[in-house]
């Protein structure tokens, strides 16, 4: 993408150790990606302004290419999955409260709210708002490193590939602290910049920057100091496969199953449903499942990770 200079600004020190050591790590041209030499963090300067960004976000071929609003059905059983590990760990009783952050076009909030949660899901873009809305979920329109008055008491806070897009992850992870209530849970899903994926595959390599969308590029452990730093207990870091088990996978994939939701909505309610009978918490076949997932994954990490964090 061709990027127009007086849109940019510089970034003159690390968010996390504000410390201005650092060198250069990807040339893209009149953007770069450098790497803080004292605390390992990788950004991006010179980056777009923020009022740049949102111009991006608010076009409907960001929505429907690049933004998490265009979640296919594919995804019902993760998300089913980490909202019935929610529910495991917060060891309540009644409708639990939900925050995701950056819904996109709001598959995941959507899940939530028929599996019996109160959902607030927090949107910047005109049609991942408009979508939320027809789907009656409550939303918090804005920015939400600009927002003030978001509330407390969440029972958990969910973030799927957002926190990348941020002007400052610091700044993000303080506000959801705040958020959340004494036994709060936050999800985070980013890429991992410490997979094979990444290192082997041109492709992945590509998409995983997303430039100029994206401001940092975590590895567990840089991404880990940070939930540390404003006093997260991280209870999980998981990973997808790796592409090249992704790839087989695809061969038993149901046929339809990656359709967009928006499309057919009475079809998208029923794939949930089943899924949910087929999830529940404790399931035997779930827990084995999952297990032997993660035990190749740590094996060998994919492009993605899951860090579930609790206050």
């Amino acid at each position: 993408m061709q990027v127009n200079e007086e849109r940019l600004e510089s970034v003159p020190l690390c968010d996390f150790c504000e410390r201005s050591d650092f060198r250069l790590w990807f040339d893209a041209g009149h953007i770069k990606i450098v790497r803080c030499q004292h605390c390992g963090l990788m950004f991006l300067t010179p980056r777009l302004r923020k009022e740049a960004l949102r111009d991006l976000y608010n076009r409907h071929e960001y929505y429907q290419d690049v933004s998490p609003a265009s979640s296919k059905l594919i995804h019902v059983p993760f998300y089913v999955e980490m909202l019935n590990r929610i529910k495991t760990s917060a060891k309540a009783s009644g409708s639990l409260r939900l925050l995701e952050v950056g819904a996109g076009g709001g598959l995941l909030s959507k899940c939530a709210a028929l599996m019996g949660y109160d959902v607030t899901a927090q949107e910047i873009s005109r049609p991942g708002i408009e979508r939320l809305r027809a789907w009656g979920i409550k939303v918090i329109d804005g920015d939400f490193e600009e927002l003030t008055d978001l509330g407390c008491g969440f029972d958990a806070v969910i973030a799927l590939h957002l926190i990348e897009h941020m002007q400052s992850v610091r700044v993000f992870l303080d506000k959801v602290y705040r958020c959340l209530n004494s036994r709060g849970v936050l999800i985070l899903q980013v890429p991992n910049f410490g997979s094979a994926d990444f290192k082997f595959n041109s492709e992945i390599f590509s998409k995983m920057l997303s430039l100029p969308y994206h401001n940092f590029f975590f590895t567990p452990k840089t991404l880990g100091r940070y939930l540390k730093a404003v006093k997260f207990r991280i209870t999980s870091v998981e990973y997808n496969l790796p592409f090249w088990i992704r790839g087989l996978s695809t061969l038993f994939r149901e046929q339809g199953i990656g359709r967009d939701p928006g499309q057919d909505p009475a079809a998208f309610e029923d794939v949930i449903c089943r899924t949910v009978a087929h999830q529940r918490p404790g399931s035997l076949g779930r827990e084995a499942r999952q297990f032997l997932r993660q035990g190749i994954a740590r094996i060998v990490p994919g492009d993605c990770m899951t860090i579930y964090a609790q206050k």
